[in-house]
């Protein structure tokens, strides 16, 4: 087994005014797996079932993760008896995953231990690509630093619900 992983982040933050704060952040993650198995061709019957022929399989998978998001937030009465929090935002995330598998038993010679050298092969291959993107709005207020109440929403889409699928709300309090 062999994998390669490569995880990449990066946030900028700007904060034009003390009462006015903004941070974007942006995000990848690259994972590629290689799996590969083989059972020599031999003739003591070492291996279970038709292992025993010459047995060889690879499977290699491939994920790719993205993000990008941002918040912004607005603050009014910061040290008085009522402080209020605005904030607002978005999020944007993609993915993308695939895999192929392939196997083969009944190998002439060890020497040439690939799929394609075996007399019986089988593949699979796969790919899926999902998008979502939400924007986000909340408000926070605060009494004497003792009394809170939050008020909030959440928009989003998703490519997994289908194409013709609605945006989704989800309010909180």
């Amino acid at each position: 087994q062999q994998t390669h992983r490569t995880i990449a982040t990066a946030t900028a933050v700007w904060n034009p005014k003390p009462w006015w704060t903004n941070r974007f952040t942006a995000g990848a993650d690259w994972l590629r797996d290689e799996n590969f198995k083989f059972f020599p061709k031999n003739s003591l019957g070492s291996y279970q079932g038709l292992s025993n022929t010459g047995d060889i399989s690879q499977n290699r998978r491939g994920t790719e993760r993205y993000t990008l998001d941002y918040l912004g937030d607005v603050t009014v009465g910061a040290g008085k008896d009522l402080t209020q929090h605005f904030s607002a935002g978005f999020q944007i995330l993609d993915l993308r995953d695939e895999f192929v598998l392939a196997t083969g038993q009944g190998l002439t010679v060890n020497s040439n231990n690939t799929v394609s050298a075996a007399s019986s092969k089988s593949a699979a291959q796969g790919f899926v690509q999902t998008r979502s993107i939400g924007f986000l709005g909340q408000w926070q207020g605060a009494w004497k630093d003792r009394v809170y109440v939050t008020a909030g929403a959440r928009i989003d889409a998703n490519s997994a619900f289908g194409n013709t699928k609605e945006w989704f709300f989800l309010p909180k309090l």
